[in-house]
């Protein structure tokens, strides 16, 4: 039990920030019949990917050529004290951003039946980290293609027709590829912790749940923590970070 739950009028009170939501597709995932307590520090990851503005193949043909160059007048690069490098060279240059990627842990505790409060939900989020088997092969987990494609053509403005595009060429799959390996997915997921922190779509890269030793009259775990690893499932912005929380 987190030491910030509050005793009131003899119940326990959970803080709002201390509670994560998760919706899949616009529903909470446990149905509002169970409650996810955050247990410790919500840890958030956010990195890009900077490069030389000159590659270092370029640079190493600067050398030589120099080098070429000397030669051919009868010195030597080293004896004229040039490197073919500068230091401009370096001046690091944006190359990729990563998504966002966070990690928390949550707890379930039994109100009145373990099976629909502790373990239907955590199985619900773990499966949300693993693929589902298909007619021939299996789905990857996260959102399909289709849904990116989708997302895409609704942030370009691409509405009306545009989106009809979409599941008309889904359509058309369908008539010769198994199709649920486009469009069958998990969705649009989406997280929320208190105020503060509201991020979709997001991806559940890693589950771990650990189950009470105390089981009910069932046999089922009256109470379970989970760790849980996710990620963006586009990129980091600075629009995506101040929309997480209503940054002003």
């Amino acid at each position: 039990m987190s030491l910030l739950t509050k005793f009131s009028s003899g119940s326990i009170q959970t803080p709002e920030g201390q509670k994560l939501k998760i919706y899949q597709n616009g529903s909470d995932i446990t149905s509002g019949k169970a409650e996810l307590i955050i247990e410790d520090a919500v840890t958030l990851s956010m990195s890009s990917t900077f490069d030389n503005l000159v590659p270092s193949f370029l640079t190493d043909k600067m050398t030589t050529l120099l080098s070429v160059s000397s030669s051919a007048i009868g010195g030597s690069v080293g004896q004229a004290g040039i490197s073919g490098q500068f230091q401009e060279q370096s001046f690091q240059v944006w190359k990729s951003t990563a998504p966002i990627e966070l990690s928390f842990s949550c707890s379930l505790s039994m109100k009145i039946n373990a099976k629909i409060d502790v373990y239907d939900p955590v199985i619900k989020i773990c499966k949300l980290a693993l693929p589902a088997e298909g007619t021939i092969g299996l789905i990857a987990p996260g959102p399909s293609i289709v849904e990116a494609i989708r997302q895409l053509s609704n942030r370009n403005g691409f509405v009306g027709e545009g989106a009809n595009f979409v599941d008309e060429a889904v359509g058309d799959v369908n008539e010769n590829v198994q199709a649920e390996y486009l469009s069958v997915g998990d969705g649009s997921i989406k997280i929320t912790v208190g105020n503060y922190l509201s991020l979709e779509p997001v991806i559940i890269t890693k589950a771990v749940p650990q189950w009470s030793s105390v089981l009910d009259e069932n046999g089922y775990p009256v109470w379970a923590t989970l760790e849980i690893s996710l990620r963006t499932a586009n990129v980091a912005t600075k629009q995506m970070l101040e929309r997480m929380g209503g940054f002003q």
